[in-house]
This record gives C-alpha cells, sequence and structure tokens, in this order.
C-alpha cells in the first residue's frame, strides 16, 4: 500500500517517476540514468523529494497522476512543495497524446532544469542550498 506523503513541512518540489519493472519502456528509461553525470544527478535530486511508483503501486495513485490517455509508462509529473501537480510541465519532445512520457533520463534532467528555473523564480533564489548556476545553464 502507498503511504500518503506529509508535505506540511517539505519546501522542496516534488517528481513522481511512474515506472514498471515488466515494461521494455521503463527498464530501458531506469536504465538510462546510469548515464547521466553523478554531480549532475545528485545535485538535481538534491532538489527534489521524489517519489517513485513502481508496478501495482501506480495503480495506487489515482486519477491524479492518471490523466486522460494516462495508459502509458513511464509517466513523469512535477508538483510543487504543498504537492500541486503543475501538469504544464510536459515532456515537449513526447507525443502530444503522452504529454509526460520520458523515454530517457536525459529528457527528465532537462524537465527539472526548466522546472527548477520557474520554480526559482517563483520562490526566489536564496531558497535553494545547491549551485543552480551549475545545474541550470
Amino acid at each position: 500500500m502507498l503511504k500518503e506523503l506529509n508535505l506540511a513541512r517539505n519546501k522542496k518540489p516534488l517528481v513522481y517517476v511512474l515506472s514498471s519493472r515488466s515494461c521494455a519502456d521503463c527498464r530501458e528509461f531506469m536504465n538510462s540514468w546510469t548515464r547521466i553525470d553523478r554531480v549532475t544527478l545528485a545535485s538535481l535530486t538534491a532538489q527534489f523529494l521524489a517519489v517513485l511508483a513502481l508496478d501495482d503501486y501506480v495503480l495506487e495513485l489515482g486519477p491524479a497522476l492518471s490523466p486522460p490517455n494516462g495508459d502509458y509508462l513511464p509517466r513523469v509529473f512535477f508538483a510543487d512543495p504543498d504537492g500541486t501537480l503543475r501538469l504544464e510541465v510536459t515532456n515537449p519532445g513526447s507525443d502530444k497524446s503522452a504529454p509526460f512520457y520520458y523515454s530517457s533520463a536525459e529528457e527528465v534532467v532537462e524537465a527539472m532544469r526548466r522546472f527548477l528555473k520557474q520554480h526559482q523564480a517563483d520562490v526566489g533564489s536564496g531558497a535553494y542550498p545547491a549551485d543552480l548556476q551549475q545545474d541550470i545553464p
């Protein structure tokens, strides 16, 4: 059973990764994370509260993370620290019928950078402990 997140004290934006071990695209997607530079990956992921939902747990997330035509995996969603989904953050390289589909970690890293730029503008640069000048070109 998937536990509910208590976001009352959370200050980091969220990234939800929905995947399945029985899905060939998902396995390829998960393996693609090994191609990302460790420093970049560590610095970017430190900026987020990450939620990985695998297999049957994806079904427990409910309709909020299952938009119309949401029968594809892997899917990645971004949310504000209070849990408000930011459905405007999509993969520009994906098919319009699958806007939250990411085929590689590189695509997710670019989306993370775009999201952090916008989020940083919304909350101010003092909210970030890491060096975003290095993380966000």
